[in-house]
């Protein structure tokens, strides 16, 4: 390339008008017949070599085509029928509550669990016999249109820590299979988010301090699923109470000395109301512990936050795509009782002022009195 240097075919034709009697024409010929030769010899090699690479690549695509067309036969539509997503939270830490924004910050795992009732073993997901568990297929995991719930914490004013990429999603994993009697069985997969920040509670009244009780909700919110149902609406996500993990605590106070990795479902469906799903998991530190606490057995549960007091935490569904659990604190008014108290105190006192004679001195006696009274609240006060 780059030259100007004859081509094969101008030589070819260029070969059959020449002289054959003459000798300088004869060795230039004798040359093109051997070029064609060659020519002859690299078409036929690359023929076969072609041939060759195609056959190994239709061996390879009919294998492919054969599982993937097993994939795209049992495809599970989503369109217009989606699985609930029960949601779990944990709470890790709450601290810093500022009645005058409604700011409070906390660290809190929220767990996704849903069932598939259409998952076929072997196509979905197989077993994983090195680590005896149940994995989902490369198939479904690179299947855009896979159920892959996403969830955003709307009250969530500053985040702090790992954040999720919306092209690259956490990837869901089997927990479980449920088993019933009828059966009907099911594929428990999950997912875990970990928030850590500074989240916004609405609508904090500070009127009844310091006997003010406080919500401090973590809001939880699904996003839609990419695409539109067939009615052109949003394919929205529904968030529920836990239940799969009520059950899984139900069967745990069991004690049963082997877990199997299938849930009987009709052996575990009525748990009792003191088990709960959500979990607080806010621990005292080793200088937090009293004297009469061994620091080597298990940290006992942090239920005291400064003057707060944690006296409960709930979840609630409240629309289709959102779940709220809510931390209800109140203040700690036994530490004001002291301060509240003295003052009261104080105040009776200065009405000894009144008894005070009336002479040229009256005025500076009962002052003097009312400004010992005030330095003795600024005192107990600023203490």
């Amino acid at each position: 390339p780059g030259t100007q240097a004859p081509t094969l075919d101008a030589l070819i034709q260029e070969h059959e008008h020449v002289d054959p009697n003459s000798a300088a024409d004869n060795s230039w010929g004798s040359v093109v017949d051997q070029l064609k030769r060659l020519n002859n010899n690299i078409e036929a090699l690359s023929t076969a070599f072609k041939r060759s690479t195609q056959g190994a690549a239709g061996v390879q695509k009919q294998g492919m085509s054969q599982m993937m067309s097993a994939y795209l036969d049992n495809a599970i539509d989503y369109a217009d029928r989606r699985p609930s997503v029960e949601v779990t939270i944990v709470i890790l830490e709450f601290q810093n509550l500022d009645v005058a924004s409604g700011l409070f910050d906390a660290s809190f795992n929220v767990i996704l669990d849903w069932e598939e009732m259409e998952f076929i073993e072997g196509i979905h997901y197989c077993q994983d016999v090195r680590s005896d568990q149940f994995v989902l297929s490369n198939w479904l995991k690179n299947d855009k249109n896979a159920f892959n719930p996403r969830i955003v914490i709307p009250n969530l004013v500053e985040a702090r820590g790992f954040q999720e990429d919306p092209d690259n999603p956490i990837e869901p994993t089997i927990h479980r299979l449920v088993a019933r009697n009828s059966g009907r069985d099911s594929v428990w997969l999950s997912k875990e988010y970990a928030f850590t920040g500074t989240l916004k509670a609405r609508g904090i009244d500070a009127r009844n301090y310091p006997f003010d009780i406080h919500q401090l909700p973590i809001e939880v919110k699904a996003l839609p699923m990419p695409g539109m149902t067939t009615m052109g609406g949003e394919r929205q996500v529904s968030l529920v109470d836990p239940f799969l993990r009520r059950m899984e605590a139900f069967e745990q106070s069991k004690n049963l000395k082997k877990v199997s990795p299938i849930l009987r479902y009709d052996k575990f469906a009525h748990p009792p109301t003191s088990i709960k799903a959500h979990h607080w998991e806010m621990l005292l530190e080793a200088s937090e512990v009293t004297s009469g606490q061994s620091k080597e057995s298990q940290m006992p549960l942090k239920t005291v936050v400064g003057e707060l007091q944690v006296i409960g935490y709930g979840g609630c569904d409240n629309n289709v795509d959102e779940y709220r659990l809510d931390i209800v604190v109140s203040r700690n008014w036994w530490a004001h009782f002291f301060d509240i108290a003295i003052q009261i105190l104080l105040t009776v006192v200065s009405l000894c002022s009144v008894w005070v004679p009336f002479n040229t001195d009256t005025i500076a006696n009962r002052l003097s009195i009312s400004l010992a009274i005030i330095l003795s609240i600024v005192f107990f006060v600023t203490k």
